[in-house]
Order: C-alpha cells, then sequence, then structure tokens
C-alpha cells in the first residue's frame, strides 16, 4: 500500500457545477461538485488528509457543502483542514498567500497539489511559493494536478458544441443530468512541468558556476528512458549529451588539463543536433531550449593542441583559455591550479628544447620526458636559471632549488643558451611563476602556516581576482615569448609529412605486455614500419561485466585519448565489444589496427608411470590487418 499523503487545494467563490472527472484512464460514476472529492475518489488509497487554503467568502459559500461531499467518499471532517488567506488585492496579500502556502505543508511528508479552482494571481502564487519551499522543507511532492473542466468529452471524444456568445461552463451547466453524466472532464498531471523551475535553477548554475551536474541529473532520466523505449532509433546525440557533459564536469571539476578541450569539443559537436532532436522529446524541451545556448559558453573550452607530451604555443593557449574560463565562472583554486600547470609545462618545454629528454634523479634511474619528476626537477630547473625563487615572496620552501648544479655541465649550459638566446622568455618566466606560485599556494595550502597571517577581510576575494587576472595577464605574456620560437599552427607552413619528418608509433592495445612477446613477433611489428612497439600506460583497462554499449564506446573514447597522437598503427585485442570500438575510433582516423596471428603446437610426453602429459604451446606466424569498415 502506498504511502499515504495530503491534498492541498484551493477553493474558490465560483458556482460549481457537478462533472465526471478522470485521472490515471480512471472515470468516475458520479458527478462530484468539488474537485477536490473528485481527486480524492480517484486518489482514495492514497489522500489520508486534505488542507484547503480559502478566503472567508469562498467558505462561507462552500465549506459546508464541500465537507459533506468529502465525507460522502469517506474523509471525516477530522481529517480536512482550513487554512485561510486574504483575497489577494494587493502585494502585500500575496506574500501573505505565499506564508499561507508554507503553513499548509507543516506536518507533511508527501503531497497533492490541486491548483484547479485558484482564481486570478492564485495559481500563479501557489507556484512559485511551491518552487521556494520545494527547496526549503523537508517535503516531497507527489502530483500536481489540474481539473481540466472546458475540456470535458463524450464517449466518442467529442466536445460539447459551445455557442458564439458563451462559454463551456455555461453549455454545460444547462445540460439535463442525463446529458452531463455523458462526458467526462480530464485532470490534468502538470507535474512534469514541475521540473522548469529546477531546470531554471540548473541553467542559472551553468551560467554562474560553470557546473553541470544540475543539467545532467535532470536530463538523465529523460533520456535513459528514450534509449529503452526506441533502441537504436533513439535520437543518438541528444541521448549521449547529458553523459558527455557530465565528462566535461568532471574535467573541469578534477582540473584535468588534457581531457577539458578534447571533452569540450565532444560536447560542442553534439549540441546543435541535440538541440534539433529535442523537439522529438516535448518533456526535453527545457533541455532543448538550454542547449541551444550552451554552444557559446562552451567554445572558449575548445582551444588548444594536444601532443603526446603537453607542450608548444597551441597547448598552452588552450590551458591558458580553460584557466580563464574557470577564472569567469568564479572558480578561483582550480583557475590558479590550471596556471600553475602551464606555468611548469612551459619549463618542461624549455628543458625538452634544450634537447633534453632525460634529467637525473636521486635515485640513480634518470627521470624521462612525460614523468611527474620530470615536470618537477624542469620547474625547478627553470625557477633556479631565471632567479625566480630569490624575487619570490613565498618562504615556504627551505632552500633555494639549485637543479643546474646536478646537471652535467653540458646539459645545465643548453637550457642556459636556450634563455640567454631568448632573455625575454627567462624575464617571463619569473614573473610569470612568482605571481602564480605565490598565491597558488596560500589557496592550496588553504592559507595555513605563514600564509595564515593574510587575515580574511571583506576586501580579500576582491585582492585574489585582481591577482588572478593579473597572474593570467603574466602566463598570456609568457606564453607569447614561446609563439616566438614555437608559432601556432595557424601561422607557420606546416611541411608535408613523410617517413622522415613524421615520427610513427606502434601502441600495444593487448593485454600481453611488449616484454612478453616472441622476438618473432617483436621483429614482424617492427617491420611493420609504424614505429616502435611501447604499451599503453597502465596497460589496457578490464570492461566491466555489467557494462553497457554505451559504457564501452566512453572507455574506448578514454583508451584512444590516452594514446595521445603520433601513433600509425596498433596491435589490437581482447574484450570484442572493446575491440570493435576502437578499431572503429582508430581506423576513422587513419591509424592502423593489427591482430597477432598464432599457431597452436601440441607436443606429447610419456611419464615414468606410463601417463601422456599435453603440452600446448601458441607461437606467433604474423600480423593481420583488420578491415576497415
Amino acid at each position: 500500500m502506498p504511502e499515504q499523503i495530503r491534498l492541498i487545494s484551493f477553493l474558490g467563490t465560483t458556482s460549481y457545477i457537478p462533472m465526471r472527472y478522470s485521472l490515471d484512464g480512471r472515470d468516475l460514476t458520479t458527478p462530484r461538485t468539488f474537485v477536490q472529492s473528485a481527486i480524492c475518489e480517484l486518489l482514495r488509497s492514497e489522500i489520508a488528509e486534505v488542507t484547503i487554503l480559502t478566503t472567508a467568502e469562498a467558505a462561507k459559500k462552500h465549506w459546508p457543502s464541500l465537507i459533506a461531499e468529502l465525507g460522502r467518499i469517506g474523509l471525516g471532517e477530522a481529517a480536512i483542514h482550513q487554512v485561510r488567506i486574504p483575497d489577494g488585492h494587493s502585494e502585500d496579500e500575496l506574500w501573505e498567500i505565499f506564508g499561507k502556502v508554507g503553513e499548509s505543508l507543516d506536518g507533511c511528508r508527501g503531497f497533492v497539489f490541486d491548483i484547479t479552482h485558484g482564481f486570478r494571481s492564485l495559481p500563479a502564487t501557489g507556484l512559485f511559493s511551491l518552487a521556494f519551499y520545494l527547496n526549503v522543507l523537508d517535503v516531497r511532492l507527489e502530483r500536481i494536478l489540474y481539473g481540466a473542466f472546458e475540456a470535458c468529452v463524450d464517449a466518442d471524444g467529442h466536445s460539447p458544441s459551445v455557442p458564439e456568445g458563451q462559454t463551456i461552463f455555461k453549455v454545460v451547466g444547462s445540460m439535463s443530468v442525463e446529458q452531463r453524466d455523458a462526458v467526462v472532464a480530464p485532470i490534468f498531471d502538470l507535474t512534469p512541468m514541475q521540473t522548469v523551475t529546477r531546470w531554471a535553477e540548473a541553467a542559472a548554475e551553468w551560467e554562474r558556476t560553470g557546473r553541470a551536474r544540475g543539467i545532467v541529473e535532470l536530463a538523465l532520466p529523460a533520456t535513459q528512458l528514450l534509449r529503452q523505449q526506441l533502441r537504436q532509433d533513439r535520437p543518438q546525440a541528444l541521448t549521449d549529451l547529458p553523459e558527455r557533459l557530465a565528462l566535461l564536469d568532471d574535467a573541469l571539476t578534477l582540473v584535468h588539463h588534457e581531457q577539458i578541450a578534447p571533452r569540450a569539443k565532444d560536447v560542442q559537436q553534439r549540441l546543435a543536433e541535440a538541440a534539433e532532436q529535442s523537439s522529438a522529446a516535448p518533456r526535453l524541451a527545457p533541455f532543448g531550449r538550454l542547449v541551444r545556448e550552451m554552444g557559446a559558453s562552451v567554445e572558449p573550452l575548445t582551444h588548444g593542441e594536444f601532443p603526446s607530451v603537453p607542450g608548444g604555443a597551441g597547448y598552452f593557449r588552450g590551458q591558458l583559455a580553460a584557466a580563464q574560463w574557470l577564472s569567469d565562472h568564479g572558480r578561483i583554486v582550480e583557475a590558479f591550479s590550471l596556471l600553475r600547470e602551464v606555468v611548469t609545462s612551459v619549463a618542461v618545454w624549455v628543458v625538452d628544447r634544450a634537447g633534453m629528454k632525460s634529467l637525473p634523479s636521486p635515485q640513480g634511474k634518470p627521470y624521462l620526458l612525460g614523468s611527474t619528476g620530470f615536470r618537477t626537477r624542469s620547474d625547478r630547473l627553470l625557477t633556479s636559471l631565471t632567479g625566480a625563487y630569490r624575487e619570490s615572496t613565498d618562504t615556504s620552501a627551505e632552500e633555494e632549488p639549485r637543479e643546474h648544479e646536478a646537471l652535467p655541465a653540458d646539459q645545465a649550459q643548453g637550457v642556459q643558451s636556450l634563455l640567454l638566446a631568448s632573455p625575454e622568455l627567462g624575464d617571463r618566466y619569473a614573473k610569470a611563476w612568482i605571481a602564480v606560485q605565490d598565491l597558488r599556494n596560500k589557496l592550496n595550502h588553504c592559507w595555513t602556516g605563514d600564509h595564515s597571517a593574510k587575515k580574511l577581510k571583506k576586501s580579500t576575494m576582491g585582492e585574489v581576482q585582481r591577482e588572478l587576472q593579473q597572474s593570467g595577464l603574466l602566463v598570456d605574456q609568457l606564453i607569447a615569448e614561446v609563439e616566438k620560437l614555437d608559432p601556432p599552427a595557424s601561422a607557420r607552413e606546416v611541411p608535408e609529412a613523410s617517413p622522415q619528418t613524421t615520427a610513427s608509433r606502434f601502441v600495444n592495445l593487448t593485454n600481453h605486455p611488449v616484454e612478453s612477446w616472441s622476438r618473432e613477433q617483436l621483429d614482424a611489428a617492427r617491420d611493420l614500419g609504424l614505429g616502435e612497439p611501447e604499451d599503453l600506460p597502465g596497460g589496457m583497462p578490464l570492461v566491466p561485466p555489467l557494462a553497457s554499449g554505451e559504457d564501452v564506446l566512453l572507455l574506448a573514447e578514454q583508451i584512444v585519448a590516452q594514446v595521445g597522437r603520433g601513433v600509425s598503427g596498433v596491435a589490437l585485442a581482447g574484450e570484442p565489444t572493446l575491440v570493435v570500438a576502437l578499431s572503429g575510433l582508430l581506423q576513422t582516423v587513419g591509424v592502423r589496427c593489427f591482430a597477432a596471428t598464432t599457431e597452436r603446437r601440441v607436443t606429447r610426453q610419456q611419464t615414468a608411470d606410463g601417463a601422456v602429459v599435453k603440452e600446448s604451446e601458441f607461437r606467433f606466424v604474423r600480423w593481420r590487418e583488420y578491415i576497415d569498415g
């Protein structure tokens, strides 16, 4: 038996006409004068009590009759409550009604809200009030109902004829009892419309903070239902968009630098098509309208180039644009974290440009380009060589880094020579590092330690925002110096690709690491001419048994993003649906996919006791290319 709930309704002064009503496919057999009685009868197993908001005039005219009619369907007077409201003849009275709506919800857990008999501004006042109380009180809205007397029809679905100059109410009122019993008025369920206010809140959250979680939570139930109902015929851009938007939201919240632009591009590519497809799903009308407006706000996040090792002016510009976007949406800590990593990436770029692909580590095994250790040492190296540390006001470090002193002289000289040849680069680096480092440390370390002396006052937020803007400007100037040495792709001639100028990579997308390959398999891979075989960092992920097809596609897209650029071929094997998804994505962008074919060889040996032991060995035969299609 469902939990019993409360009906909350308005009572007007109109002379009501008995009518048979219908709800959820059920028709009343007996006409009811008051729609409240009809609702209670149609939902009798659910409605335990009734609260009526009524003016003094309406109560005087209808209260005894309403009590009597509710009594005839089994509701005693103890279950019927009256809340007096003013007539609503002034704005102050409307605000008083707002308070009375809240009073009608006292002691209530779940409720049905009926707006049939609200007059003049009452329905709007009631619904606006409801939007507020649903976010403030611990109450649950089950339904919003409206008794559509004017939409009554006969058994054949025909509406009564209304002569010119008359109304449906006058026509039905003049009918005989038999004629009136032959028509039924629907009770409309307006509950889905209540989400409009929640959509408004979600849209405001996106506009103000750039957070999409509210939009995703509202859209997902409807898009998942469309997937179940339409399956292969579903509007794919529309039904996929909430999950893609959630991934962009996660990338921004986690400041996942290399995922922000790809996820933003993914969302942007679907927006226009999703907006068109939403017209076929009326309940997603707010979502459709919203996605029409989202393109401009997502666009700044779509910039940036993404080499396998983050670096270069195009990449830095994309990161700066994302940091500015976060700043514009009040996400100061995330913006500073991203700016700080841009500065570090510039240090990596400088060291790499000086010809250094590894840096020594205290453990003896060198830090390779692309590793966290290489980033840290590059940052400290540039900080030392440019004098940034000595100029910084941040005293959180105990001593000045002298990373260049731990390098072989020729390697340190390579970086120093580059900085001497581009003195503005070193100067801009030092200024950007100081500006970002000092305040980033305060924010990321929650103003603890030496930073705690900075008291919070009403001007603090404004000061931090100004420092963020200034830091962004200094990083922009640093990137401008990088552009002098590494112009963006649009500003330079791109040479025709050739085996001599284009690096090739052959990535292993199987569960068998390259180190486990036989010599024959490894040599055959090299003979393909697609680059030295390398493993996917971290190995191939497993496909969860309960994963859906959409989940597998998202996993495939993540793997492709992790593979990065410069890939000419892949070794591909594993879970069948993932292999199909990966081959489709990779072949579309010109990456060749290969499977290793093997031959099974069985040997038999007889043991001393006469038993025969069989041993199977799978030996590599050749690489077979997947058919593109």
